[in-house]
């Protein structure tokens, strides 16, 4: 989420795209990985699981989080 949001803070134009970009990203890094060392015995399935069903939310919070960001300031 943290990533999502400096991404999307450092963006020129459209935070959201920006942190959704990356969280795409990560959701295919995400799987690679998990399709590579899946029967390698690195560790529970669970966390490459976790890392693929929580890389879009957490991107979506972090542009979000930008995002109200911006129009609270905008509004003041």
């Amino acid at each position: 989420m943290i990533g999502s949001y400096l991404t999307a803070r450092l963006a020129p134009y459209k935070p959201m795209q920006h942190a959704l970009f990356g969280g795409f990203l990560g959701l295919a890094l995400s799987i690679l990985g998990a399709a590579v060392t899946w029967n390698l015995g690195l560790g529970p399935h669970w966390y490459p699981v976790a890392l693929i069903v929580l890389a879009l939310p957490q991107a979506w919070l972090g542009g979000k989080l930008r995002l109200t960001q911006l129009s609270s300031s905008s509004a003041a």
